[in-house]
């Protein structure tokens, strides 16, 4: 008996990585801000910037100094401590977070979960460790999301906000 085969051809769509290292946000100011709706395709929440320059002039901000590497001369945080995400506003398109690269201001070993969403639905979470020694970065390998929460776990044996650093987001779009 002969099977019948059946060709299904899936339209692969071309993904290129795109970096974002919020060196070039609109009308940044020097000492720093909330990154703006629209920078590089995306709506933000509870993101800031900070410019290498504002941070070597300020000694209580010196737990940031680490995350300048690689000729990075801006980087994003999360304010106050809290979550910080990123998101489509369109959640009709989608886009693949790649990896990134992310530096903890004040805790040593500070565990940072990552959760991926679609349409609103909990994709995955993952969870990472970070350090104040050194940037480091993490493979997410995640598509077809629009939109990343980057929420930090709380150390209540500190008074110090559990702040984090990202150098660079690797898309794939």
């Amino acid at each position: 008996m002969q099977e019948d085969l059946i060709s299904v051809t899936v339209p692969l769509r071309s993904l290129r990585i795109s970096t974002i290292n919020f060196a070039q946000i609109p009308r940044a100011i020097k000492n720093g801000g909330h990154i703006p709706n629209g920078y590089a395709g995306f709506n933000w929440e509870n993101a800031y910037y900070m410019f290498e320059n504002f941070v070597k002039e300020a000694p209580q901000l010196k737990g940031f100094i680490k995350a300048f590497v690689n000729l990075r001369q801006c980087v994003a945080y999360n304010g106050r401590g809290d979550s910080m995400s990123f998101f489509l506003f369109d959640q009709s398109k989608t886009f693949g977070l790649h990896s990134f690269e992310a530096i903890s201001i004040y805790h040593e070993d500070f565990k940072l979960s990552v959760s991926a969403y679609c349409a609103g639905v909990l994709f995955d979470t993952k969870h990472v460790m970070l350090t104040t020694a050194k940037v480091t970065t993490f493979e997410m390998d995640r598509e077809q999301i629009d939109k990343v929460v980057f929420k930090p776990e709380r150390n209540l044996e500190t008074l110090k906000p559990e702040t984090f650093a990202l150098t660079c987001l690797n898309l794939l779009l």
